[in-house]
């Protein structure tokens, strides 16, 4: 089969019409410059906060018999939180006494993941509000660390200033630049700066690691 390549970007004949062969050198060449676009695209690409239109955080709905309460959370309690890490980490943050709620996947608070091809969106577990900032904070465990690296992006706050968004994750045991360290204890707090470079903090508690998530220049 062949597929035809047209001038005009709204599918009318063009001048410089012709028929190429998929898989053939022509083709992978076009494949080629789309791919180098995009990436192109991606690499100029920001977000930026916007003033107007805030989000708001919404009602949840839960069975009350399997609500874990936090006192210091939006809603009165949580339910269904994982033991591995979840609900452990839910404790030492509401243990620090600043306001903050669970995030709810795919229909909560998301931030645009941008990439080659495709939009994505990533649903941090947990928001954190410390003084003018939101900390949004990911849990993830340390197998999924490759799978994190590419989420966060450096996010402008809006054009007047005021708030900023820091994007934070949180591992079991000691994760780097080569990854999770096997059979490793504590847990490691993570970031990207905006050169791209990850910064690692490994810490031996939750309440520390919450710590090191709280702070702007982690």
């Amino acid at each position: 089969m062949g597929m035809v390549v047209t001038s005009n970007g709204d599918g009318t004949p063009g001048k410089f019409d012709a028929m190429i062969g998929l898989g053939s050198n022509a083709a992978e060449h076009i494949a080629d410059v789309a791919r180098k676009v995009g990436h192109s695209y991606v690499d100029k690409v920001y977000l930026k906060l916007t003033r107007p239109n805030p989000y708001e955080v919404g009602i949840l709905t839960q069975a009350e018999d399997d609500v874990e309460p936090f006192p210091n959370a939006i809603h009165d309690g949580y339910s269904r939180l994982n033991k591995s890490l979840e609900l452990p980490f839910a404790q030492a943050l509401d243990a620090c006494g600043h306001v903050w709620c669970r995030n709810p996947s795919q229909t909560g608070y998301r931030i645009p993941l941008i990439e080659p091809g495709r939009t994505k969106n990533f649903f941090p577990d947990f928001l954190v509000w410390l003084d003018d900032d939101v900390y949004s904070i990911d849990t993830k465990g340390s197998h999924l660390h490759e799978d994190a690296r590419r989420k966060l992006v450096s996010i402008r706050p809006a054009v007047d200033g005021g708030t900023n968004l820091y994007v934070r994750f949180v591992s079991n045991g000691k994760v780097d630049e080569g990854g999770p360290t096997p059979d490793s204890t504590g847990y490691t707090a993570w970031t990207f700066k905006p050169s791209g470079d990850a910064r690692f903090v490994h810490v031996d508690t939750l309440d520390e690691a919450v710590e090191a998530c709280l702070k702007p220049n982690l």
